[in-house]
């Protein structure tokens, strides 16, 4: 299973067709061919009338591929950064809750973008990596281009000082600690994918 989120609505991709087919309000396409797979995705895109897009195909991965396919795919990394109290870090940009997190460089690896990206947009010195929580993806224009940004989250643990300072000139206006029972004040002024991540580092659970 696949969620693509692009603002707040999603395309879901699936070979499990009796679990998830059920949802309502969801659009439904079924996958034969490479042509009407990116026909069905662009037309979903174009349109504001259903918040979600349901594709199945039997072979996930083949499905995958195709869908990948369609976009000028970018790679990125980002943090949730856990310090000694148990408070863990986040961002305002654009005026919205968020992670910090950015583009990979060519040479770099997905774990040295992601200490980057942390270090650099909250100023602190370089976490130290603990695990991999997963992968989210989302669909945005640039220029006249479809991109399909995969970032990739790290669990980080940080043991210097508490003290940061946010990145202004990436448009970071606020980088604060939360206690993890301060997570609502995230919730509800944040992107799905970010709940994806707080949700598989157990910060929430729906």
């Amino acid at each position: 299973m696949y969620q693509i989120y692009i603002n707040n609505r999603v395309i879901s991709l699936s070979d499990d067709f009796e679990k998830y087919s059920v949802q309502k309000y969801r659009l439904f396409y079924k996958y034969n061919k490479a042509s009407g797979l990116c026909e069905a995705v662009i037309s979903f895109i174009n349109s504001a009338n259903s918040p979600s897009l349901f594709v199945y195909h039997n072979n996930i991965h083949e499905l995958w591929e195709e869908f990948r396919k369609i976009f000028l795919v970018i790679e990125a990394a980002g943090g949730l950064v856990w310090n000694k109290s148990g408070s863990f870090l986040a961002i305002k940009r654009f005026g919205k809750w968020d992670l910090p997190k950015g583009k990979k460089n060519e040479e770099e690896s997905i774990e040295l973008c992601a200490i980057r990206e942390v270090s650099e947009e909250c100023g602190i010195n370089e976490p130290e990596i603990k695990n991999l929580l997963g992968i989210t993806y989302h669909i945005y224009f640039l220029k006249s281009k479809l991109v399909l940004k995969e970032t990739s989250w790290l669990e980080m643990f940080h043991n210097g000082s508490d003290r940061l300072t946010p990145q202004t000139g990436e448009d970071i206006t606020e980088a604060r600690w939360f206690n993890p029972d301060e997570v609502s004040d995230i919730t509800k002024n944040t992107y799905p994918s970010i709940i994806d991540v707080l949700e598989k580092a157990r910060i929430i659970t729906r």
